[in-house]
C-alpha cells in the first residue's frame, strides 16, 4: 500500500497548516481546522495513522476519504481555502498564503488533483505527525 506523511508545523486559531509527502515526493501543503481534542466539525482528527480511499462524495466529487477516525465520519481530503471551509477534513495547497486578506491555501483544486494522480487513485496510508517544534495547539 501507498505511503503518505502528513506533519503538521503551525496552528493558529485560524487554522493548522503542514506538509503532505508521499512516498512518490509529491508535496503539497495542508490545512486543517485547529486542535480541538477531536471535537467533530470543529477539530483537526488525532495525529495516527489511517488509510484513505476513494470515495465519491455528494459536495465534493471524487476524494480520498478516511477509514476508521475514532468518534468521526466523513473525514476526506478535498479542496478549501480556509479552514473556516472544513468540517474536520483536510485540505491541500499549492501555496499558503492570505485569500481575501484571510490566511488560508491557494492552488487548492490543482493540489488535490495532484494527489490523486500521484496515488493513482489507489488506497494509502497517512500519518499524520505534529512538527515537535508546534508548541500552541490551541
Amino acid at each position: 500500500m501507498r505511503q503518505a506523511r502528513l506533519v503538521r508545523n503551525t496552528s493558529t486559531p485560524l487554522g493548522t497548516f503542514g506538509r503532505i509527502t508521499t512516498d512518490n515526493m509529491f508535496q503539497a501543503y495542508t490545512l486543517e481546522l485547529p486542535w480541538r481534542f477531536n471535537r467533530p466539525n470543529v477539530s483537526c482528527i488525532p495525529a495516527d495513522t489511517y488509510i484513505f480511499k476513494m470515495f465519491d462524495s455528494p459536495k465534493h466529487g471524487m476524494v480520498y476519504e478516511a477509514e476508521a477516525v475514532p468518534g468521526r465520519t466523513s473525514i476526506q481530503i478535498h479542496p478549501a481555502n480556509w479552514a473556516k471551509q472544513l468540517l474536520g477534513c483536510i485540505a491541500l495547497g499549492r501555496a499558503v498564503g492570505l485569500v481575501e486578506g484571510v490566511e488560508g491555501i491557494m492552488g487548492s483544486r490543482d493540489a488535490v488533483q495532484g494527489l490523486v494522480d500521484d496515488l493513482e487513485g489507489e488506497p494509502f496510508e497517512l500519518t499524520i505527525a505534529w512538527d515537535l517544534y508546534v508548541e500552541s495547539r490551541d
